[in-house]
């Protein structure tokens, strides 16, 4: 069964149509290694993003049993490939991602 994340439009079919975008669709609509990128970006130098997305991932089955402290030793695209599949994050990590992704290199702006 496929999630419906996975058929998301591209990044020209939400151009296209700019009413139907949305945060959900935009991250579904790019690249995996973008989203990947977006989130090993996100998470550097961004302590507070390490904590809320170490959180989301004590929730899930697949890592509850980890110790908090192991995710200390996680590097960023750990936790971006921990998270690649679209629908897996809440808005507020997506819109950090996002942001990110777009203003990576031009910190001195």
């Amino acid at each position: 069964m496929t999630h419906p994340l996975d058929t998301a439009p591209t990044l020209a079919d939400l151009a296209a149509r700019a009413e139907s975008a949305s945060l959900p669709a935009l991250w579904a609509a790019l690249a995996p290694e973008d989203r990947r990128a977006a989130l090993a970006f996100a998470l550097k130098g961004n302590p507070a993003f390490r904590r809320q997305l170490v959180e989301l991932l004590r929730q899930t089955p697949r890592y509850r049993a980890f110790r908090p402290t192991t995710f200390s030793s996680w590097k960023p695209e750990q936790f971006a490939d921990a998270f690649k599949r679209p629908g897996t994050l809440p808005l507020e990590a997506m819109q950090v991602g996002l942001i990110a992704l777009h203003v990576q290199g031009r910190h001195e702006m």
